[in-house]
């Protein structure tokens, strides 16, 4: 999970809200591509489930070490616009504060 706690490392450098949620989705394709690959799939659309997807968002919040990351979550969820709150940006912003809420 290397490339996602890199990618996750970028948050604070994006300026905007909608910025900031790009690059948790973008981390969230990265995650989801290292499973693939650990399970001998080649594509990036794997599903994993909410109970196997915490503990690994968990640990790539833990290794990236952003400072901040609990107000950079919260900053996503409450700037981003209604329609991508409720679509697969939402999910995504959703999870990582869920992931931060059980490591804080």
């Amino acid at each position: 999970y290397e490339e996602a706690v890199s990618c996750l490392k970028t948050v604070g450098a994006a300026r905007s809200p909608r910025g900031k949620a790009e690059v948790i989705k973008d981390c969230f394709r990265l995650i989801s591509a290292a499973v693939a690959k650990s399970q001998g799939e080649g594509g990036e659309d794997v599903y994993i489930e909410a109970d196997d997807l915490i503990p690994i968002v968990c640990c790539v919040v833990a290794a990236a070490k952003v400072p901040h990351i609990v107000a950079e979550a919260s900053l996503c969820s409450e700037l981003i616009g209604q329609d991508d709150r409720m679509g697969e940006l939402g999910c995504h912003v959703a999870t990582l504060q869920g992931a931060t809420s059980v490591i804080m």
